[in-house]
């Protein structure tokens, strides 16, 4: 079985992580009064900065939509119908999910479906 990852969460846990990280660098470097300690935690502080902003600004462009639950045989037909309409060109799982929002695992199974009754 394939274990499908949320990606999204993966960012926010990352951008969480180095959130949490500058927060602790900065409350160590108030503990320690040694210059060259603290000049090393706030070039640290400023790369883990520049890393935070990328991180939340691709958690920020990230758009969230709700997929749609069908039956098994009206998302069959829904993805038929589909690949139908494009043609000849070649339709990605990931294409379909977006388009017509629906589970990645019940499309998968619904193309091995199809799959296997092509073979026969």
């Amino acid at each position: 079985m394939i274990e499908l990852v949320d990606p999204y969460n993966n960012l926010v846990k990352t951008k969480n992580y180095i959130n949490a990280k500058i927060m602790s660098l900065e409350h160590k470097k108030t503990l320690n009064l040694n210059v060259e300690f603290q000049k090393n935690v706030d070039q640290e502080i400023e790369e883990l900065c520049l890393l935070y902003s990328k991180y939340k600004k691709i958690c920020d462009e990230i758009v969230i939509d709700s997929l749609r639950e069908l039956p098994h045989d009206y998302a069959k037909k829904e993805i038929m119908d589909y690949i139908q309409n494009v043609g000849r060109r070649k339709v990605y799982i990931s294409e379909l999910a977006e388009k017509l929002r629906l589970d990645i695992e019940l499309i998968m199974d619904i193309m091995d479906e199809l799959g296997a009754k092509k073979k026969t």
